[in-house]
């Protein structure tokens, strides 16, 4: 059976989107990015005063959805032949500031990303190759508000302690065929992170709770989560090239009772509602590897950023194609 989970993305800290439930508008999504949130910040270990706005785009396509074995799901309800394929895109803009005065020791950031988001999913239960739920929507999606106290450790290495809340600001709806660009509810990310900078080479990493509300809508409620990154770079005469590692995995079930449906289609198949957890919990678990090049563009004192990204060891996830790609430009302000 197909389970109902949540998976989703961030730039620096935001996301990019997968509806792959088949029945409901839960699906595979979190409010976690899945290549991380490491990238162009682990060059430098400064602190430097200051504001930034960033504009960004990524996109990814998801072709199939594994089980809490992390096989790929090819039968429905009632052993129906199942297929799936889902692309999403988004575009944010991020903006945020890094105080000049020093508060115990350290300066204080503020950030907020507002990320808008296409989706362009199609189920395909049965022998005829017809879609039995389809989605083509766009819209605002869930923004991002947050904060960090920055540290100088030493001559090398800072520390950051941030908490980060995901809104629901995105548009969430139970019937259409799960076509929601938002999840329908909060996330909590208390975080913790550490750069580091040896002349050319840096690395860092960073963990980080998510903290989940219950989706009201939907009456179901997705466990709370822990992610764990960490990066590696070499800044060359053209530019800067790194390596990171996300890993997110669920540490607590799904659950809930969900929504009972209203509609059904011709094969006699609910179009809406929200199943009820699997008794496995549908705990999410992946990892992403992403390969990323930054470079500065000094004369509109700005940072170019390009990431490729693959992802592995799927549980009750999506199979997202290794073509996913992120690139964002990011001025900075004195």
């Amino acid at each position: 059976m197909i389970s109902i989970k949540t998976l989703k993305n961030i730039l620096i800290f935001l996301p990019l989107t997968f509806s792959t439930s088949i029945f409901a508008a839960e699906g595979f999504r979190t409010h976690f990015a899945s290549a991380g949130t490491l990238g162009e910040n682990i060059f430098t270990s400064d602190i430097k005063p200051g504001g930034f706005i960033g504009l960004g785009y990524k996109k990814a396509t998801a072709e199939a959805v594994t089980d809490s074995l992390g096989n790929q799901i090819t039968k429905g309800p009632y052993g129906l032949p199942f297929s799936y394929k889902s692309t999403g895109s988004m575009q944010y803009v991020s903006a945020g500031y890094t105080s000049e005065e020093r508060y115990a020791e350290g300066n204080l950031s503020v950030i907020m990303t507002i990320p808008f988001s296409s989706i362009d999913k199609k189920v395909i239960l049965g022998e005829n190759n017809l879609p039995n739920s389809s989605a083509d929507v766009s819209g605002l999606d869930d923004i991002e508000i947050g904060g960090a106290w920055d540290y100088k450790k030493s001559l090398d290495t800072k520390y950051s302690t941030g908490l980060a809340l995901t809104t629901k600001t995105g548009g969430y709806q139970i019937g259409y065929n799960g076509a929601s660009i938002g999840q329908g509810y909060y996330t909590l990310k208390p975080s913790f992170s550490s750069i580091t900078q040896h002349g050319a080479a840096s690395y860092a990493y960073k963990a980080t709770l998510g903290l989940n509300t219950k989706n009201s809508y939907a009456n179901y409620r997705s466990g709370n989560l822990f992610s764990l990154e960490a990066a590696i770079g070499y800044k060359t005469v053209l530019g800067a090239l790194g390596l990171k590692v996300h890993m997110l995995q669920q540490i607590q079930n799904d659950s809930g009772s969900g929504v009972a449906y209203t509609a059904l289609n011709s094969f006699g198949l609910p179009l809406n509602g929200v199943t009820a957890p699997n008794a496995d919990g549908n705990r999410l678990k992946y990892t992403t590897a992403t390969v990323f090049f930054a470079a500065p563009v000094s004369v509109i004192n700005s940072i170019f950023y390009i990431g490729f990204t693959a992802m592995r060891n799927k549980i009750n996830a999506p199979v997202v194609q290794d073509r996913y790609f992120e690139m964002r430009l990011t001025r900075l302000f004195d």
